[in-house]
């Protein structure tokens, strides 16, 4: 995880880890640089087994992790950000959002950018996460941002138990089973985060 070029998030999802510690706003950072140098150090200095099971070659940066990059990237200098990815030997940029930002098309990392797009059945999505883009189309973005050089994942998160979440999850794994191209399914890994409950989010909740 690196250090953050964005802490909070313009989304209100209900479920959401840094709203416990931001509920409002976002504050966008302004040493670019000094986050690039720190990624660049701990990829070439720091004793750590790297890579992982993240990749197999490349060390990878979750530059996002108290954010949604996608949703907030007119405030980021992202194109030099990425840039830095796309130039580095040995790491590579990673982030999860629930965002399709077009925009994003308009660059090819080559493949040194990952994009994980969040996935719930949209159900839950319209209560738990309002205003963030629909499962389709975050699905239907699975095979033009592979098209336009992302690597892509996708990352169900958080996954909700109710007495039809079985039914619900099924359908969603066989419309992502449809609708990615079949030549690109090896490359498209997923990820599983279940619900945890947090009191202090629960409040805000009330509060919101």
């Amino acid at each position: 995880i690196s250090p953050s070029f964005g802490y909070g998030c313009l989304y209100e999802c209900t479920y959401c880890y840094m709203k416990r510690h931001k509920p409002d706003g976002l504050t966008i950072s302004s040493n670019t640089g000094d986050i690039l140098t720190a990624i660049n150090n701990h990829a070439w200095f720091t004793d750590v087994q790297k890579p992982n099971q993240t990749h197999e070659s490349y060390i990878t940066y979750d530059i996002s992790c108290n954010e949604d990059f996608a949703l907030h990237l007119k405030y980021h200098d992202w194109q030099r950000i990425f840039k830095f990815f796309k130039d580095h030997p040995i790491a590579m940029g990673s982030f999860a959002t629930k965002y399709v930002n077009d925009k994003l098309l308009e660059y090819n990392p080559e493949g040194k950018i990952r994009i994980r797009f969040s996935l719930m059945p949209q159900v839950y999505s319209t209560q738990l996460e309002p205003k963030t883009s629909q499962k389709f189309s975050r699905i239907k973005a699975i095979n033009k941002f592979i098209e336009a050089g992302y690597y892509v994942h996708v990352n169900f998160s958080p996954v909700i138990v109710d007495k039809d979440w079985l039914i619900k999850y099924k359908q969603l794994f066989e419309e992502l089973d449809h609708y990615v191209n079949p030549k690109y399914k090896d490359s498209v890994k997923a990820e599983v985060i279940f619900l945890t409950h947090n009191v202090d989010k629960h409040q805000i909740n009330l509060a919101n």
